[in-house]
């Protein structure tokens, strides 16, 4: 490929990448993974100390990462703070990885590197969780950057490469702890591909390169899970984090093996005119590595190399399939490697067709794909799909209805005598006022009362009768005669409808699909918000 060729193809590519992954980053309501990072990100922010929480809350690198970001962005204050300030991080890797994806030419050819970066650009689960202030696309960037490191390391050893490699390994982990999978595929298959090449083929290594390589990954350790070398007690936790996800990988989030190939390859969603499919990835990643394996690639393609992508990458999703725990975004890192191993395909399928017939033919048809597999990326990120369940990548997402909520209290604080220092109750269990401290931030009197709630919440929903009297009891030792607001699950209607009588109206509010919210607001207050509309 000609060299101009080759850099006006590269910046077509990443002006397509960056046009996708920055447009209208704001229109999807926060998912409770992101406000949750938010306001673990908040203690960072306002000097009350970060602390690593080994239940299911991933590594600290995300959010020191968003302290220099929001340092340069020049945010004033949390509060000032919006979707945007968050959601352009991942953005920003998820166009990274689009360009270091070009890295790769020297192991894979510069056509095959392109067409990876290419396919990485619209693919429909990168483009949708680059623009999702969770840790996937940051991690994923930091695992193709730990490949990146030990191709070169295996190609020309040195200490720094080691190094490298090393700093690499342990940002994965200061990501995500469940990077413990993708280092036991990435060693299979470095052990296959050392197998199977010959002896004057092997790299060699040094144990003081290994020493390094450790040393380095140690430091990126001790310094992210101590909170900066200040709680030690983090070093600890991370480790005692992996006895917790044992435990939820059992009961969570559980799907049949077959999930991540209907979300990623046959996700249809009748009466919708399209089928969310990234098969056109899929078909052309099993062609490279099936031409990897039979050693029937383009010369300047390295045979070991991309053996091992394939087995890091098949590998992991035989792992996360035998998983029962399943969501999504844990795709991401082994869909990497398909990305790799597509590009891979596509230089296999140019140089074996090569009569000009099979050539038009082929480039027809790998036209038609690229374009439904951009037709796919932009429905995924179309306002009217980046929260409806029927796109496969959303996944107990937050609703538009949250918005109208969060919009209706801005609305009832100005007209209160209090502002946004009104009283305002939630009552809720744990899981179901996420993502409210992050719409609500502004407010300065709200009180989650979910320890106090879940009881009653529990023999509701286990349909256990309960006397009403004792429930009534129970939340007149909760509810503030002076609340402005209470934010209530529909569950506690019953007995909270008498406790309230006539003093309160009552608005339905979605939160998730099947989850919704009653929003009981104080006649007075009302009254004086409907003044304000004749």
């Amino acid at each position: 490929m000609k060299t101009h060729a080759a850099y006006l193809a590269l910046l077509l590519i990443l002006l397509l990448a960056g046009h996708l992954r920055f447009t209208h980053l704001d229109s999807r309501p926060m998912h409770t993974d992101e406000s949750t990072n938010t306001l673990i990100f908040r203690t960072l922010l306002e000097g009350d100390g970060y602390r690593y929480r080994p239940d299911d809350y991933h590594g600290p690198a995300l959010h020191y990462l968003t302290l220099a970001f929001y340092k340069a962005q020049g945010t004033e204050s949390f509060i000032d703070s919006t979707r945007i300030t968050y959601r352009v991080i991942p953005a920003v890797f998820g166009l990274a990885t689009v360009l270091l994806l070009v890295a790769f030419r020297r192991w894979i050819g510069p056509g095959a590197a392109l067409g990876a970066a290419l396919l990485c650009a619209i693919s429909p689960i990168c483009l949708f969780y680059s623009r999702y202030y969770i840790h996937e696309t940051i991690y994923v960037f930091t695992i193709l950057l730990t490949l990146l490191a030990g191709a070169a390391y295996f190609d020309r050893p040195g200490a720094w490469r080691a190094v490298a490699l090393g700093l690499g390994i342990g940002l994965m982990h200061a990501f995500k702890e469940t990077c413990i999978i993708a280092w036991f595929t990435m060693a299979v298959g470095l052990g296959a591909a050392w197998l199977s090449t010959g002896n004057n083929q092997r790299p060699h290594w040094r144990w003081a390169h290994v020493g390094a390589a450790i040393v380095a990954a140690l430091v990126v350790w001790i310094a992210f899970y101590s909170s900066m070398f200040t709680h030690w007690q983090g070093l600890v936790d991370s480790i005692k984090a992996y006895g917790m996800y044992s435990d939820r990988s059992q009961n969570w989030h559980q799907h049949p093996w077959w999930k991540y190939l209907q979300w990623l390859f046959w996700y249809r969603t009748p009466p919708l005119p399209i089928v969310w499919t990234e098969a056109l990835i899929g078909g052309l990643a099993l062609i490279g590595a099936i031409a990897a394996l039979l050693k029937k690639t383009p010369d300047r393609i390295r045979v070991g190399f991309v053996r091992f992508v394939a087995i890091y990458s098949f590998g992991s999703l035989i792992l996360f399939s035998i998983i029962g725990y399943k969501t999504p975004w844990n795709a991401l890192p082994f869909m990497l490697g398909f990305i790799l191993l597509a590009g891979v395909g596509i230089a296999v399928l140019i140089d074996r067709l090569r009569r000009p017939a099979l050539r038009i033919a082929l480039g027809l048809a790998l036209a038609a794909g690229l374009w439904h597999l951009l037709s796919v990326a932009q429905y995924t990120i179309m306002p009217r799909f980046e929260y409806d369940p029927r796109n496969p990548y959303v996944y107990s997402q937050t609703v538009k209805d949250i918005d109208r909520l969060a919009r209706r209290l801005h609305n009832l604080a100005a007209v209160s005598d209090h502002g946004h220092a009104m009283p305002i109750q939630v009552l809720t269990d744990a899981f179901n006022y996420w993502p409210l401290p992050w719409e609500l931030r502004r407010f300065e009197r709200i009180g989650y009362y979910h320890a106090q709630v879940t009881p009653l919440l529990n023999l509701a929903n286990k349909d256990v009768p309960r006397p009403s009297s004792h429930a009534i009891t129970e939340l007149k030792k909760i509810v503030r005669n002076d609340a402005a607001v209470l934010i209530a699950e529909p569950a506690l209607a019953p007995e909270l409808n008498k406790l309230l009588g006539d003093r309160y109206i009552c608005e339905t509010r979605g939160l998730r699909p099947g989850v919704h919210l009653h929003i009981h607001i104080r006649k007075d207050l009302w009254d004086r918000y409907l003044d304000t509309k004749r």
